[in-house]
């Protein structure tokens, strides 16, 4: 439940009326609510401030710098503050419709042009998280390097630190010196970082909409790995990516490794049910 005082102070800085509020899916990690006022509906995320410092200071970063590409919808960031350490984004509400092969062909299309805003190095000049995770961002020219010591290895720690995973130790490390020659050279992408069908939404209009990512510069292959890690997108989402700029014609072979990183997330969040899947991917690997 939410207080009359932390819901005072939230229409103070949207400078509305809250006239009722509600409880939504998919909070997993944060608390989400869909707040009323007499003019608008706003979605409103909170969290610890002290477990998770600057988690939504991070993700409205994220939301912005995916906004400049301005080559698909992105919901947009209101506020983001702090309350007696309660932590809060204030979004935009995007209202729902279905996701139809239309719906599809766009997402496909316009997350390939999204893909082609470029930077000159791999990361971001920031952290920030993935799920209640902090992801590591440290700048590289390398994406082998960028991949092996921002994203496997920081996992790796966390998930032997937890009791996993020792007796692979030798076999990630085998796997970092093979990364070189497993991933096709390609220029940092801009990449959503988190990208499954549930922070991906479809308008009333059939117009895609990205939320809750974890944005950063690296090798697009990863967010098209992540769309394979539950089920898989549409067929027609990946036609129409590969329309233009399409991926190297063996990227299917890759998508075991890409989703690597990940699996290492999902065991660190939710347990040992994600040993086997990551396992097998260190052994067809190495």
């Amino acid at each position: 439940m939410l207080n009359s005082a932390f819901l005072y102070h939230i229409s103070e800085e949207l400078n509305e009326n809250i006239i009722a509020y509600k409880t939504m899916l998919g909070g997993s990690i944060n608390s989400v609510y869909l707040l009323q006022t007499l003019k608008n509906n706003f979605v409103l995320k909170t969290n610890s401030a002290t477990k998770f410092p600057g988690i939504f200071d991070s993700e409205r970063l994220g939301l912005l710098e995916l906004s400049k590409s301005e080559v698909i919808s992105i919901a947009k960031p209101i506020k983001s503050g702090v309350f007696k350490n309660l932590a809060y984004l204030v979004l935009q509400h995007i209202k729902k419709g279905k996701s139809t092969q239309i719906f599809w062909e766009k997402l496909g299309t316009q997350l390939n042009s999204l893909h082609k805003q470029t930077n000159q190095k791999f990361g971001l000049d920031s952290s920030n998280y993935i799920g209640n995770l902090v992801q590591r961002n440290k700048q590289s020219e390398s994406w082998p390097e960028f991949f092996a010591t921002q994203r496997l290895e920081v996992q790796l720690k966390l998930a032997r630190d937890k009791g996993y995973l020792k007796g692979f130790i030798g076999k990630f490390e085998q796997l970092y010196n093979k990364l070189d020659g497993l991933f096709p050279k390609e220029q940092p992408s801009l990449l959503h970082g988190d990208l499954w069908t549930g922070n991906v939404i479809s308008d009333d209009k059939n117009m895609p909409w990205l939320i809750d990512p974890a944005a950063y510069y690296g090798h697009r292959e990863m967010d098209i790995g992540m769309t394979m890690l539950f089920d898989g997108f549409n067929k027609r989402f990946y036609e129409t990516y590969n329309a233009s700029n399409p991926l190297e014609s063996d990227w299917i072979k890759r998508v075991p490794i890409t989703q690597l990183y990940p699996l290492l997330i999902h065991l660190n969040l939710f347990g040992a049910s994600y040993l086997s899947p990551i396992k097998t991917v260190i052994k067809t690997f190495t």
